[in-house]
């Protein structure tokens, strides 16, 4: 009976463990590290305004017990090009925009969790109202998007053959962390289409808040997933 009892046990934290480990989404990890010198624009480079109403950032969260996912409003930006190649821009993200779209809460479940992700357990908007990612180097990684691929099959976590690895600049509460993630990009004439798919370390930008110990486990790990569109300016 006893060994009953331990396998049962050694089997219960095993599946804890399990569950605590897996919860966060199968995705890049992207590599962190200081903040990285930001180049001077070319005046020769094309400069392309981010389409805020096209453009989205999406941010998954996770738990022992669950998680939670939504969106994040891009406020502005800019990418510039020269010599068919991203050499610079930034874009800024809105922080009251962020919102919860979990299907499975009620609308003042929704509201509360949104409420407690802006205040200073986490992003701390009365204080910091946007967070911003500035480029600070682009390089071709993979395989050119040839004309007869169908670019919106990405998965839904990783971004699928990605073509150029993204450095720069995150800012998140005052924070700047130097960061790298893979990307899929996709350049015409007149516009600059990215998709990018990674997880970063909460407390690297110092969203250190946790339940209660005895409670819940908060992941560390959050995902974001980065949807840029910018185009030329019309004339």
């Amino acid at each position: 009976m006893r060994s009953t009892k331990w396998t049962f046990s050694m089997l219960l934290t095993l599946g804890l463990a399990l569950t605590a480990c897996t919860s966060a989404p199968d995705s890049d990890k992207a590599e962190v590290g200081d903040a990285k010198d930001v180049k001077e624009i070319d005046s020769e480079a094309m400069v392309l305004s981010v389409n805020t109403n096209q453009s989205i950032v999406e941010w998954v969260g996770t738990k022992t017990n669950g998680r939670h996912n939504g969106t994040v409003n891009i406020q502005s930006g800019t990418v510039a090009i020269q010599d068919d190649k991203i050499v610079g821009g930034e874009f800024a993200m809105d922080l009251t925009t962020l919102i919860a779209l979990d299907q499975k809460m009620d609308q003042a479940s929704n509201q509360k969790l949104t409420g407690h992700l802006k205040s200073g357990d986490f992003f701390k908007v009365d204080e910091f109202p946007t967070a911003t990612f500035v480029i600070t180097n682009v390089e071709a990684s993979g395989t050119p998007i040839n004309e007869s691929e169908d670019t919106h099959e990405i998965d839904k976590y990783r971004v699928t053959n990605p073509t150029h690895t993204v450095n720069g600049n995150l800012t998140i509460r005052g924070i700047t962390r130097g960061i790298s993630f893979p990307a899929r990009v996709e350049m015409t004439d007149n516009s600059v289409t990215s998709i990018a798919k990674f997880n970063i370390n909460r407390k690297d930008w110092d969203l250190k808040w946790e339940y209660p110990p005895g409670e819940v486990v908060l992941n560390n790990t959050i995902h974001l997933g980065i949807n840029l569109i910018a185009t030329k300016p019309a004339a």
